[in-house]
């Protein structure tokens, strides 16, 4: 894997890591990851947000009509024609959207001060704690981004870790940055072939594909940041998560694969967490509410030593909460 880059928020200034991030799961979660020493980083497009990526490239396009429309080029229809085509492809090709996500929690932000303790969130147990058998697993952020960092770099994969953007003002406003830019470039792109490169006597089609790279760069640029962006974009209904998300791009299909979910057949990878490394990226435990309170925890405790897996706090819920 390559090197990742800082954690970003507003202005693409470098944000600070949340001390833990916590990661909700039910105890066939939890066996997975103490047990293979990995985690499941789902496809994009499989998550519970309907409106995952799928809303952000629709507003992109939107802008991206808009700011050829709007543009003083004398050659704007034939940019519109570029731009419809491109982005129909682009958005139309499975290997564009080889992007997975392991998504956690910022609790020290999303918990009022006094209510409760980070890891454990009624909100989250509700949704994982099935039967009372739900888990919350903390893990130090920066450790966690060193493990990906340093594994083999077995599926191709490039990663980044950020906190989820809710505010659709916010978003909408990077989207048409994005576009602007980007076709600030393609008309400068398109001028200079015009202008220096095009030879008259040949046919235009052959002149294109003669400096395909520089007309189509602009395009490959504005994807790949819409790509980068859109992935932590989420819609508000979700912002009392406080999520944020480690999101892998791959563009090796092998590297995929599948299991069932309520969503039906749904691709993910497997990454590899690290976790018999000392120090250890996770640092604590947190089980569920549950009826049987000791021996989940002596459970958990015993799972930890068989994999030599070593510095976990492993503690109870405090919140009274039954759903058995």
């Amino acid at each position: 894997m390559t090197d990742p880059k800082p954690a970003t928020g507003d202005e693409g200034q470098q944000q600070e890591l949340p001390g833990l991030l916590y990661h909700y799961t039910d105890q066939r979660g939890l066996h997975g990851i103490l047990n293979d020493g990995s985690v499941w980083a789902t496809h994009v497009l499989y998550l519970n947000d309907a409106s995952e990526l799928i809303a952000a490239w629709a507003t992109l396009q939107e802008r991206v009509k808009s700011a050829v429309s709007q543009s003083t080029s004398n050659r704007k229809e034939q940019l519109e024609k570029i731009f419809d085509r491109f982005l129909n492809v682009m958005w139309g090709d499975p290997k564009n959207k080889a992007i997975y996500v392991w998504c956690l929690t910022n609790d020290e932000a999303a918990i009022p001060q006094g209510k409760s303790s980070p890891g454990d969130r009624l909100s989250q147990w509700r949704a994982y704690s099935h039967n009372g058998h739900g888990y919350s697993l903390g893990f130090d952020s920066s450790l966690l981004r060193e493990s990906f960092s340093r594994h083999p770099d077995s599926l191709n994969v490039v990663f980044d870790l950020g906190p989820c953007e809710y505010d659709e003002s916010l978003n909408a406003q990077r989207l048409s940055a994005i576009a602007d830019k980007h076709l600030g470039s393609l008309i400068s792109s398109w001028n200079k072939f015009r202008n220096e490169l095009r030879e008259p006597n040949n046919p235009i089609f052959d002149d294109i594909k003669k400096h395909r790279e520089l007309l189509l760069e602009p395009l490959v640029q504005m994807y790949m940041d819409f790509a980068e962006a859109a992935s932590y974009m989420k819609h508000p209904g979700f912002s009392e998560e406080k999520e944020w998300r480690f999101v892998f791009v791959t563009e090796n299909e092998k590297a995929s694969s599948f299991r069932e979910s309520h969503f039906g057949l749904t691709p993910f990878i497997s990454v590899n967490l690290d976790l018999t490394r000392i120090p250890s990226a996770l640092k604590r435990i947190t089980v569920g509410p549950t009826a049987h309170k000791e021996q989940a925890v002596e459970a958990v405790e015993m799972l930890l030593r068989k994999r030599e897996i070593e510095g976990v706090d492993v503690k109870l819920s405090n919140i009274p909460y039954r759903n058995w």
